[in-house]
Formats: C-alpha cells, sequence, structure tokens
C-alpha cells in the first residue's frame, strides 16, 4: 500500500506542478481573464467585486501570490491526496 500511496501522490505533485505553470503562463498572457476568475473566486464566497477590488489590486502587483490565490480555487483533492499519502507513508516507515 505505501508504494501505491506514493505513486499516486507523486502523480498529484506532478499534475499540480503542470498546473501551476499553466496558471503562470496565463497570468502572463491573459491577465484581464485571469483578474476575471479572481473576482469569480471571490464571488463564491459572496465578497462583492467592490470590496475585493483592492485585494485584486495587491495580487496584480505580486504574480506568485496571484498564481496561488489562481491555484486555490482548484479542486482540494491534489492537496488531500498528498496529505493523505504522506501519512501513509509516514506510519509505515
Amino acid at each position: 500500500m505505501g508504494l501505491g500511496a506514493w505513486l499516486a501522490a507523486e502523480s498529484d505533485r506532478k499534475a499540480y506542478y503542470v498546473e501551476e505553470a499553466r496558471e503562470r503562463q496565463e497570468v502572463e498572457d491573459c491577465p484581464d481573464k485571469e483578474e476575471e476568475e479572481i473576482y469569480e473566486i471571490f464571488d463564491q464566497y459572496h465578497i462583492s467585486r467592490e470590496a475585493s477590488r483592492g485585494v485584486v489590486e495587491a495580487l496584480k502587483m505580486n504574480k506568485d501570490c496571484w498564481v496561488q490565490v489562481s491555484l486555490s480555487n482548484l479542486s482540494f483533492s491534489i492537496i488531500e491526496s498528498l496529505s493523505f499519502a504522506r501519512t501513509h507513508i509516514e506510519n509505515e516507515s
């Protein structure tokens, strides 16, 4: 079971890094579209465009943070899988 969990976690980790690279490229190539996605993330939490405008503007000045917030909108299954695998690997050691 340890090997299977490790392989699943490794696959998820690689998928996350591919998604992160894609998101970074989109921030560079389509900043207006990506900005709108950030507003949509806040909208999911019922935070108005007006209330979130300052945060969005600050994120646009720090592309690393912008990418991380965009990635937070991904399904948490990747993070859950990594956590699950790490726990099982540590328990088998």
